[in-house]
């Protein structure tokens, strides 16, 4: 899905497998150039909304260490942390 700017949309890259592979490989890059994962949200990179999909990230992220109950989010599983914890 494409937004008004032209960028395509993260959503899509929460749950896919190749969706998730190609946003890890343009964070390793984003990284890689310039020393450092911090980054606007509203950052694109190569025609993705990378700033959001890595703010999504974090906030799942976050929910790991909250109860059920606190819970709004669904956290990253032990494999989705392995990965960005590699970048």
């Amino acid at each position: 899905a494409r937004t008004r700017g032209g960028a395509a949309s993260s959503r899509r890259y929460l749950s896919s497998g190749a969706g998730q592979e190609r946003m890890l490989e343009l964070l390793r890059a984003f990284v890689a150039r310039e020393g450092h994962a911090a980054m606007p949200r509203n950052h694109v990179e190569d025609g993705e909304k990378l700033g959001g999909w890595l703010s999504t990230q974090r906030t799942h992220y976050a929910a790991r260490d909250l109860s059920e109950a606190e819970r709004k989010k669904k956290p990253l599983s032990d494999e989705q942390v392995r990965r960005l914890e590699e970048v």
